[in-house]
Parts: C-alpha cells; sequence; structure tokens
C-alpha cells in the first residue's frame, strides 16, 4: 500500500516485465516497452523517460518527466543554430571587409601612381599625338625611341611605388632592373650609355 500510493512513478516487475507491484501515480505500459530500459532508458511521448534497473526476483522501472529539459534542450539547439547564422553572417561581413579594405588600398596606390606619373603620361599622349601627325621616318623614330624612354619609367615607376607601399623597402634586384632598361631604351635614342652600369 505505501507503494502504491506513493508520489514516484514506478513499478516493480518479474524477470519477463510483467507488473508485480505500481504506484498509483505510473502509467500503464507494455512488457515489451519496460524490457527496452535493459539497455538504456526510453524516451516516450510527452517528454517521459523510461529507466530500469535489475531487482532480486525482476525489475524495477520508473518514470522521469524529462519534458522540461526537452525545452530547454529545444531552446539550446535553436539558440545555437541562430548564433552560427549569425557567425557565417558575421564571417561573410568579415570577408567583405577585408575584400573592401584590400580593393580601397589597391584603388589608393593606383591614385598614387596615376598622381606621381601623370606628368610623364601627359607627356607620353603628346608624343603619341605627334607621332601620329609626322611622315618623316628619321622624326619617327626620334619619337618611338622618346616614347619607348617614357613607357620604360612608367613602368618601372609604378612598380618600384607598388613595391614600396607593399614591402616597405626596395630590393636592389629591382633597382638594377630599372637601370638596366632605362639605359636600354635610352641606347634607342642615340644616347650613349655607359656600359658599366648594366
Amino acid at each position: 500500500e505505501l507503494f502504491h500510493v506513493s508520489a514516484i512513478r514506478a513499478r516493480i516487475t518479474d524477470p519477463d516485465y510483467r507488473v508485480v507491484l505500481a504506484s498509483k501515480a505510473a502509467a500503464a505500459y507494455p512488457p515489451a516497452v519496460l524490457k527496452q530500459t535493459e539497455t538504456a532508458p526510453v524516451l516516450l511521448e510527452n517528454g517521459i523517460r523510461l529507466s530500469g534497473a535489475p531487482i532480486r526476483g525482476g525489475h524495477v522501472v520508473w518514470e522521469d518527466d524529462v519534458s522540461a529539459l526537452m525545452l530547454l534542450n529545444q531552446k539550446l539547439a535553436d539558440t545555437r543554430e541562430q548564433l552560427e547564422g549569425r557567425n557565417t553572417a558575421l564571417a561573410e561581413e568579415l570577408k567583405t571587409r577585408r575584400r573592401l579594405g584590400h580593393l580601397a588600398e589597391q584603388n589608393r596606390l593606383y591614385n598614387e601612381m596615376q598622381t606621381q606619373t601623370a606628368p610623364q603620361v601627359r607627356r607620353l599622349a603628346a608624343l603619341t599625338a605627334e607621332f601620329e601627325k609626322t611622315d618623316d621616318p628619321a622624326q619617327e623614330k626620334r619619337l618611338l625611341a622618346r616614347m619607348a624612354v617614357l613607357g620604360a619609367y612608367l613602368k618601372r615607376r609604378s612598380n618600384l611605388i607598388f613595391l614600396a607601399q607593399q614591402q616597405g623597402s626596395l630590393p636592389a634586384a629591382e633597382l638594377s632592373h630599372c637601370l638596366r632598361e632605362s639605359l636600354q631604351n635610352l641606347a634607342l635614342a642615340d644616347v650613349a650609355a655607359d656600359q658599366l652600369f648594366l
């Protein structure tokens, strides 16, 4: 009688899981369901968990209402999903900011190159216009030589600006390339260059 009127939702079964004693709070379940508790607790509908343990002459099987825990687990899962979504969005935002920062830096470098080489670009444009107007082969050769010298300067100057901004210093080999290319293009304009610098 004491076991029957207790608030514990439990039952005592024989070895075949037929109920011998049960509290009045315990729900009725078929022996096959009770037998499943031999290996692990069984989660039923409405958040009821059946657990079991062997005792002398049979088994004891009890119920726990874990619906509040299940609800909390669901809330935690929902929160985790929201956080994962938010983390993904933040990661994408960071990636976009880095990409924009990289593009802004590239744009700044191009503007720097354009500012520092603007006079030479204008001079190159003037030489090109002059070249298109002339029919004199000697004049064409002279203009092409000047254009080659300016083109080499523009290419190397832009490269030096870029390297200085990216690395903070200029490799000696890069300066050697600049001198070599400049002297080679000056030779096209019949300017004598000392070969010791090459």
